[in-house]
């Protein structure tokens, strides 16, 4: 059984996958880039019966719950990198009383910091189409997919969690940000979760249905 610090957050993909009719057993390579404490991988391998899930996960306070669930599937694999543009910069930081949470970002509220290794995505990648990114990094959107590079070219559909507001971190990623970053991808949704926290899902123009 999954261990899970958070809550239920596939839901909206799930959805999505049931409207619009996807073939998930078409669907064959995942990234997901703060994969926290894996519960979301585990479910990406039964969402998708025939994908292999490559997870980013550097905060040393999940580590171990999340090498505990990928065990779950042996179509997980756990990098414990920090994915960034900017790889010289090795500064992780962790609010206090959030164990779940994370970011490149330095916190507004009182925190701790620690040094994790990190990685270029533009160098850990081959030449594979990504069926699914999923990004979930606490206001580091944009850092995030400036690593990909011309890369980014080769992922069909992404889903992002966002903040609205510069609440928890320093210069997080603006919403407005990440979109123009993503010019060649359609948002096909936007799922509002709080007056802080926004999700949405985009495909690559040449994907759309």
């Amino acid at each position: 059984m999954v261990k899970n610090n958070s809550p239920y957050k596939t839901y909206f993909l799930e959805k999505y996958l049931e409207d619009h009719s996807i073939n998930t057993a078409e669907v064959k390579n995942i990234v997901e880039i703060g994969a926290q404490d894996c519960a979301e991988s585990v479910r990406f391998t039964e969402l998708f019966p025939n994908a292999y899930v490559t997870a980013f996960e550097c905060n040393p306070r999940l580590i171990e719950l999340c090498e505990f669930n990928a065990l779950l599937s042996d179509r997980i694999t756990v990098v414990e990198k920090m994915v960034t543009d900017k790889p010289w910069n090795k500064t992780f930081y962790m609010p206090d009383g959030e164990p779940g949470m994370g970011s490149m970002k330095k916190c507004l509220l009182p925190g701790s910091s620690t040094t994790v290794e990190t990685v270029r995505m533009c160098d850990y990648l081959g030449d594979e189409e990504i069926d699914l990114l999923w990004i979930d990094v606490q206001g580091a959107e944009l850092d995030v997919l400036n690593s990909f590079g011309s890369k980014l070219k080769n992922v069909k559909r992404i889903y992002c969690e966002m903040n609205l507001l510069p609440m928890r971190y320093y210069n997080s990623s603006a919403p407005s940000e990440v979109t123009d970053k993503l010019m060649d991808f359609k948002i096909d949704e936007t799922h509002l979760i709080s007056k802080n926290e926004v999700h949405i899902i985009l495909t690559k123009m040449s994907e759309v249905y």
